[in-house]
C-alpha cells in the first residue's frame, strides 16, 4: 500500500509525525514524505525505508501573508510533481496553509482518500478560506486535530480524534538525564518557536531584574522575535537571556534544569485560544509545572488539572507567581501530572487504533501485515 505525507515543515518540527509514520511502518506501508525546510535547518535522521523528497525554500515568517503566495505556489508545484509519479492509495496532509495549497487534487484525485491533520485554526475569518477547509474536514477519510479545543471549529458530520502532542520516548530518556539541583532564583525556560511577542514583552516586564526569577529562552526566533531581545537589551534587563537553538533531545535537557515552563500565548480578539502546545505535554511528562495565559484552553485544563499558573499578567504577576512556585505540594503535583499522562496515553491509544482502521479500510490489495 502506497501512502504519501504532504507536510508543511522539516521533521525537525513535527514532533507528532513519529504518530503516523510509526504505524505506517509497522504495517508495512510504502511512504513517501514532502517536506518543505523553511529555516535552512538539518532535518533529523529518519528510518531509511522512508521515501523523503524536500523542498529546500527559505521562507521569512515576518513578511506579510499575501507575500509568502509565491513560495506556496513553488510547493505546490513541489508537491504535484511528486504525486504524478505514483498512484498513492492514501495521502496524509497536515496543516490548513498546504491543505489549500492542494485543495483541487484533495477534492478531485483524493477525496475520501486522504486524512487531515489540523494543528492550528487558521482563515476562520476568511470565508472563501474557510469554507474551503470545512469542505477538505468534510471529504477526508478522518480528521486528526491537536486540541479539542477545535471540536468547534469544525463541522459535526465528520469523524474527528484527538492526536496528543506527546512524545512517548521522551519520557524514558527524560528519566535517565541527570537533573541540576534546584537554584536559589526560580529558572522559566522557553522552547521552541519564539513568537508571540507582545504578550512574551510584558511578561518581561512584569518580572525585569528582579532577582527572584531568571528567564531563558531556547529556539528558532519567528518573525520579529529579535525585537524581544534588543527591548532587553535596551532596557538594561539583566534576567532575561536568548540561548540559541537546540538539537533534537535539547529540549530536554533544558528541563532537567528547569523549574517553571513559560507556556504563554496571546488569545484571539474573543479573548480565546483553542490550541494545546508542545510545552504542555512537555510539563506534564517531565513534571514541570507551566506559566500560561487566562482564558486559553490550556488555561482551563492546567487549572483544572493542578499542573500550572494560569495568569493575565496583571502587574502583581511577579509576586503571584513567586507564591505559587514556592507553595507547591511537589507529591499532589506529581500526583496531578500522573494522573494527566494517563488521560492522554489512553486517549493516544484510541487515536492510534482509529488511524491503523482508516489505514486498513483503504487497503484495497489487502497487502499490510497483520
Amino acid at each position: 500500500m502506497k501512502v504519501i505525507l504532504v507536510l508543511g515543515s522539516t521533521l525537525r518540527f513535527l514532533p507528532w509525525a513519529p504518530f503516523y509514520l510509526d504505524k505506517l511502518l509497522h504495517l508495512g506501508c510504502d511512504i513517501t514524505v514532502i517536506t518543505w525546510n523553511r529555516e535552512g535547518m538539518d532535518e533529523i535522521e529518519i528510518d531509511n525505508r522512508i521515501h523523503m523528497h524536500q523542498l529546500n525554500l527559505p521562507l521569512d515568517n515576518s513578511i506579510k501573508k499575501f507575500k509568502k503566495i509565491s513560495s506556496y505556489l513553488k510547493f505546490r508545484k513541489f508537491v504535484i510533481s511528486e504525486i504524478k509519479k505514483n498512484d498513492y492509495d492514501l495521502m496524509i496532509v497536515s496543516m490548513a496553509q498546504t491543505s489549500l495549497c492542494i485543495y483541487d487534487i484533495l477534492q478531485k484525485q483524493y477525496q475520501n482518500k486522504y486524512i487531515y491533520d489540523m494543528r492550528d485554526p487558521s482563515f476562520e475569518k476568511i470565508p472563501v478560506l474557510s469554507m474551503m477547509l470545512k469542505k477538505i474536514v468534510r471529504n477526508s477519510s478522518i480528521v486528526f486535530i491537536s486540541s479539542e479545543g477545535y471540536r468547534c471549529l469544525l463541522p459535526t458530520n465528520v469523524r474527528i480524534v484527538t492526536n496528543h502532542n506527546y512524545r512517548e520516548k521522551d519520557k524514558e530518556i527524560y528519566k535517565k538525564m541527570s537533573h541540576t539541583a534546584e537554584s536559589d532564583r526560580i529558572r522559566i525556560s522557553f522552547w521552541g518557536f519564539i513568537r508571540d511577542i507582545e504578550v512574551n514583552k510584558i511578561f518581561i516586564e512584569r518580572i525585569a531584574n528582579d532577582d527572584r526569577f531568571i528567564l531563558n529562552y531556547y529556539g528558532a526566533l519567528w518573525g520579529e522575535a529579535e525585537k524581544l531581545f534588543s527591548f532587553c537589551k535596551e532596557h538594561k534587563i539583566e534576567n532575561v537571556s536568548y540561548c540559541g537553538t537546540y538539537g533534537e533531545n535539547g529540549r530536554i535537557d533544558i528541563a532537567t534544569r528547569t523549574d517553571l515552563i513559560l507556556n504563554l500565548y496571546a488569545n484571539d480578539n474573543n479573548g480565546e485560544n483553542p490550541r494545546m502546545t508542545n510545552k504542555y505535554y512537555d510539563g506534564v511528562m517531565f513534571n514541570i509545572p507551566q506559566i500560561v495565559y487566562d482564558g486559553g484552553y490550556m488555561s482551563k485544563l492546567v487549572k483544572k488539572k493542578s499542573i500550572g499558573f494560569s495568569t493575565n499578567l496583571s502587574d502583581d504577576t511577579a509576586d503571584r507567581l513567586y507564591d505559587y512556585y514556592r507553595g507547591i505540594d511537589k507529591k499532589i503535583f506529581y500526583e496531578n501530572c500522573k494522573a494527566e499522562l494517563r488521560r492522554i496515553e489512553e486517549e493516544q491509544k484510541y487515536a492510534k487504533k482509529c488511524l491503523e482502521e482508516t489505514i486498513r479500510e483503504k487497503d484495497i490489495y489487502g497487502s499490510l501485515k497483520r
